[in-house]
């Protein structure tokens, strides 16, 4: 399982399978999919999730909170390098 994808993964987990797949423009396996943090949604998918006013801030959300983990991630990698 992939780590960036968790935050995404918590954001939809209110939601029905149903519901993010209408708002996303995706199959309901997909979603399934992305609740199991098996892949993330295609490009595609963001921007129709990004242009969702309910699904928007779960996207944004999600993104930063992954970017965070990431950078905190890099950082400490490069602090090791330097040691």
């Amino acid at each position: 399982m992939s780590d960036y994808l968790r935050p995404f993964a918590e954001g939809i987990a209110h939601l029905s399978t149903r519901e993010i797949a209408d708002r996303a423009h995706a199959n309901p396996r997909t979603v399934e999919n992305w609740r199991q943090r098996a892949n993330g949604p295609s490009w595609k998918q963001v921007v129709a999730m990004l242009a969702d006013p309910v699904m928007r801030p779960i996207v944004l959300r999600a993104a930063e909170e992954a970017s965070e983990e990431f950078n905190t991630a890099r950082h400490a990698e490069v602090k090791e390098l330097g040691t």
